[in-house]
């Protein structure tokens, strides 16, 4: 049994985007090239801290690709880490505004399954041609019903048990 700790309430896209950005400290950042070279000069290595910081977005022209993390590691009952989903559901606008611009939702890739080694990805989309939200499921193309897609909520998935992984 893997113990990961999972969070039942939805966590928002623009939550996600600004915890991103957000600069990460790391406390014991251990470099081989440093540890090597306080052996070759006799001194004590001493692990560092290092903070970090991620630009999520650097520039768009036209679309946004945001990609959802669904894996992580996780120590199982033996101390070892094991590859974990990450199920938690997050609350994806159908429209979007960033410092580069306002944008609308008119994709989604998600997994269904349990485990990052097992399941399967559909697509959904909303076409240019009638405004419809479809999903593209191997051989099999299906109107989606789903109305937060068409009214302008936010959406947790555009299919039951199906965890967004890519937003277009």
């Amino acid at each position: 049994e893997l113990r990961v700790k999972e969070e039942q309430s939805a966590i928002s896209l623009q939550e996600l985007l600004k915890n991103a950005q957000e600069p990460e400290t790391i406390e014991g950042y251990d470099c081989d090239a440093c540890r090597e070279c306080c052996k070759q000069s006799g001194v004590d290595h001493v692990k560092s801290t290092v903070t970090q910081h991620a630009g999520v977005i650097s520039a768009t022209r036209d679309v946004v690709v945001v990609v959802l993390y669904r894996f992580g590691h996780a120590l199982d009952a033996a101390g070892n880490f094991k590859p974990s989903k990450v199920k938690r559901q997050v609350e994806c606008p159908t429209e979007l505004t960033l410092d580069t611009g306002n944008y609308m939702l008119f994709g989604v890739v998600s997994h269904i399954g349990s485990t990052l080694s097992s399941g399967h990805y559909i697509a959904a989309v909303r076409s240019r041609r009638d405004d419809v939200w479809y999903e593209c499921n191997d051989e099999k193309v299906t109107p989606i019903t789903n109305k937060a897609l068409y009214d302008g909520r936010a959406v947790t998935a555009v299919r039951a048990v199906a965890e967004p992984y890519i937003l277009f």
